[in-house]
């Protein structure tokens, strides 16, 4: 199959009337279908792929690692190593006097609607510590 169709796919595309490339390979910040066409991932807006590049070894193994102890945990109520270590980077990054950091799935969205909801949070937050 070159291309998708919308009448030759089970996928519900955004633009039914439009034919997508089949992407086959990828590597950094290059992509292939397969008809050898090369382009490059522009996505990084959309999506946090082009961040860290196609097929980064690195962070494929760092996932591999992470997913055989822990896939995944709902980090309001308990707190894993990984996210322990990742806030203190973090904080170690921050301006003087900030040494807090708040994970959330607002860095997995790209409508800025997760920021919004943990932003919105965090002044109650600071206030229910308050005697």
């Amino acid at each position: 199959m070159n291309r998708a169709k919308s009448g030759e796919s089970a996928v519900f595309y955004r633009n039914p009337r439009d034919e997508y490339p089949m992407l086959v390979r990828a590597a950094g910040c290059r992509l292939w279908d397969d008809r050898g066409v090369e382009l490059i991932d522009l996505t990084s807006g959309i999506s946090g792929a082009a961040l860290i590049g196609q097929g980064n070894e690195i962070v494929a193994q760092a996932m591999v690692d992470q997913i055989s102890r822990i896939s995944y945990a709902h980090t309001t109520g308990a707190t894993t190593p990984a996210q322990e270590e990742l806030a203190l980077r973090l904080a170690a990054l921050a301006p003087n006097g900030v040494n807090k950091v708040m994970t959330s799935r607002a860095a997995t969205r790209s409508d800025g609607l997760g920021t919004n909801e943990s932003g919105s949070g965090l002044p109650a937050a600071k206030s229910a510590d308050r005697p």
